[in-house]
């Protein structure tokens, strides 16, 4: 743009030379062509710019077998399933049952129910759920996040519902600012279980709840959508309301 202008005020009588003569020939037309190219860069950057942005284009770990994933927010990671495992063996009834009875309800436009493995410790339970999220994810395209409430890990305390809920909505991009805080923990879980609730509203995800030591531990952090799907695992008992148990 500046060279265009300033060929118009430089006398005739002065030949540039090379190609800032050509320049100086057509200054009107190198004008346009300048401006041209700057929209064209200034294009360039703005995509630059949001491939950066957090939320802005499809984050590559969104794409599976070539198709784009829509982000619930921006951070987004939605793909924390533990890997599966290679050999899997000695669970095909089970596996088969539950698969089936997803994709009937999936088909029938119901709601889908908790699904909850229990059994005796080690005999694997959560290799079980892992393997079943793994099978189910093309079902569940907005996402399939694995959360362990340590409910019967030595060592270590139970993870507490507003905690887990914390984790979730940070999983699915909610800004830190919009997490509720409080000194009245059954206020904050609430607040949270909400918010948690809205993000999955109308989607299709699966969440895996491993080792939980109570329904009263994950019962927040069941999304309102029925359209979502919810494996738990646990070494109790811990069917209540409309809950499926599978014994392993």
């Amino acid at each position: 743009m500046l060279i265009g202008l300033v060929t118009n005020a430089v006398p005739n009588q002065v030949r540039w030379p090379g190609l800032l003569g050509w320049i100086q020939e057509h200054a009107w037309l190198s004008f346009c062509l300048l401006g041209v190219v700057l929209i064209g860069l200034s294009e360039t950057l703005a995509v630059f710019a949001d491939m950066r942005a957090p939320g802005g284009l499809v984050d590559p770990l969104l794409r599976e077998n070539g198709d784009v994933v829509a982000p619930l927010g921006s951070a987004v990671v939605l793909r924390s399933l533990p890997r599966d495992a290679s050999a899997f063996a000695d669970r095909r009834e089970e596996l088969w049952l539950l698969v089936t009875a997803v994709r009937t309800a999936q088909e029938q436009g119901g709601s889908l129910p908790v699904h909850v493995i229990d059994g005796m410790p080690a005999v694997g339970k959560t290799t079980f759920a892992v393997h079943v999220g793994h099978a189910l994810k093309k079902l569940f395209p907005d996402g399939q996040l694995f959360v362990n409430l340590n409910g019967h890990t030595a060592g270590r305390s139970p993870v507490q519902a507003s905690d887990a809920l914390a984790s979730l909505l940070t999983a699915t991009g909610t800004p830190t600012q919009e997490i509720w805080v409080g000194d009245v923990a059954g206020a904050v879980t609430e607040a949270r279980a909400g918010l948690w609730r809205s993000r999955l509203a109308g989607r299709k995800a699966l969440l895996v709840l491993d080792n939980a030591a109570s329904y009263g531990q994950f019962e927040a952090l069941l999304p309102g959508s029925g359209g979502c799907l919810v494996l738990v695992t646990s070494r109790r008992r811990l069917a209540a309301h409309d809950e499926v148990v599978l014994a392993v």
